[in-house]
C-alpha cells in the first residue's frame, strides 16, 4: 500500500521540473506524444500541463496575466453502493468509460492486469464531437478500498503533470466519494488553449459530480446509457 503523504512528497519535487519520480515517467511521455489534440490530460480528467517553453509550475500565474483554468478542484457525493463495489469499478481502468464524462475508455500497458502503484495505463479522451487525445497515465496510491491516486503523464512539448485521488469512506446507506485534482505543472499558453478549446473546464464541479454518480450506479449494478 502506498499513502497519500508518500504520493505528494514523492512526486512534488519532480513537478517542479516537468519531470516525475517513478515509473519511467520520461518514457511515458515519449509514449504519449502520439497523444492527440491540445486538451486535458489524463484517463478522462486533468489538464494539459507542462514546464517546456518557460512556463511556470501550477499554481502560479500565467505571463502576462492569472491563469485562466483552476490549478485544484474537488467533487463529492454519496452514493447507494458500498465501499467495496465502488472500489471494484474504479479500480479496473478498463470500466472508466462506464461513468467519465471524458474518459471513452482505457486499458492497461505494460502487460499489467491489476492496479498498483507504478503500473500505467492509457486513456482515450473525447470532449465534444472533435477534441480528442490520449493520455499515459502512472498509479500513484492504491489502498483499497479507499483510496485511489493517479498521475497524467503528457509527451515532451507539452509535459503535462496532475494528479487526481478518490477517496471513498463507508456512511449510512452508501459511500461518500470524493474526487481531487491538483495540476503539477502547466505552461501558460497550454492553460490559454484548453480554457479557449473547452470552456467547461473553467469549472468542473457539476461534470464531476455527475460523474462520480454515474460510477455509485455502475458499482451498484446499473449500466450507462449514454
Amino acid at each position: 500500500m502506498t499513502t497519500s503523504g508518500e504520493v505528494d512528497g514523492g512526486r512534488t519535487a519532480g513537478a517542479a521540473g516537468g519531470g516525475a519520480d517513478a515509473g519511467g515517467v520520461e518514457a511515458d511521455r515519449d509514449a504519449a506524444a502520439g497523444g492527440g489534440a491540445v486538451t486535458d490530460g489524463g484517463a478522462g480528467q486533468g489538464a494539459i500541463g507542462g514546464t517546456g517553453g518557460g512556463g511556470p509550475s501550477a499554481g502560479g500565474a500565467s505571463r502576462g496575466g492569472t491563469r485562466r483554468l483552476p490549478q485544484t478542484g474537488a467533487a463529492e457525493v454519496v452514493v447507494d453502493a458500498t465501499p467495496e463495489a465502488v472500489w471494484a469499478v474504479l479500480s479496473d481502468v478498463t470500466r472508466i468509460g462506464e461513468w467519465s464524462h471524458e474518459c471513452r475508455g482505457a486499458e492497461w500497458l505494460d502487460g499489467a492486469t491489476a492496479a498498483a502503484p507504478g503500473v500505467r495505463f492509457r486513456g482515450r479522451n473525447r470532449a465534444g464531437a472533435l477534441v480528442r487525445w490520449a493520455r499515459v497515465c502512472v498509479i500513484r496510491a492504491v489502498d483499497p478500498p479507499h483510496e485511489f491516486v493517479w498521475e497524467t503523464v503528457g509527451p515532451p512539448l507539452m509535459r503535462d503533470a496532475s494528479l487526481w485521488r478518490v477517496r471513498l469512506a463507508p456512511v449510512e446507506g452508501g459511500t461518500r466519494i470524493r474526487q481531487e485534482f491538483r495540476i503539477l505543472s502547466m505552461a501558460a499558453w497550454a492553460d490559454r488553449v484548453v480554457a479557449a478549446t473547452i470552456p467547461a473546464h473553467r469549472d468542473r464541479t457539476a461534470a464531476l459530480e455527475a460523474d462520480l454518480r454515474r460510477l455509485g450506479e455502475v458499482s451498484a449494478g446499473g449500466r450507462r446509457t449514454s
